[in-house]
């Protein structure tokens, strides 16, 4: 990448390892940075090779694998902790998503 890509998109790896933990998403970081979606979203697949949400993904599984090697880990807090919904908060949200298009 030239100099003010490769600039950026460290920037942005920093910014994502960061805040991966917490339920950041594709468009506060384009706006985090001052890009449109479409452009900080085709930026980041240009240099990464990867969208900037399935990157976040890879840091939360890693944070997860990382602790479910430890013996005696909740498997619902470490979801939780790596940013992650719990099985009863998704069924909460569908459950919601369904009575919406009813």
């Amino acid at each position: 990448p030239d100099d003010g890509d490769s600039q950026s998109i460290s920037l942005i790896y920093r910014y994502a390892r960061d805040h991966f933990l917490s339920s950041i998403t594709t468009s506060e970081a384009a706006r985090h940075f001052g890009y449109s979606r479409e452009y900080f979203s085709r930026l980041f697949k240009k240099y990464s090779g990867t969208s900037f949400m399935d990157y976040v993904n890879e840091l939360r599984l890693k944070v997860a694998c990382e602790r479910l090697r430890m013996p005696d880990a909740d498997i619902g807090q470490v979801g939780r902790v790596a940013g992650f919904l719990t099985p009863g908060q998704w069924r909460d949200i569908e459950l919601s998503h369904n009575c919406d298009d009813d």
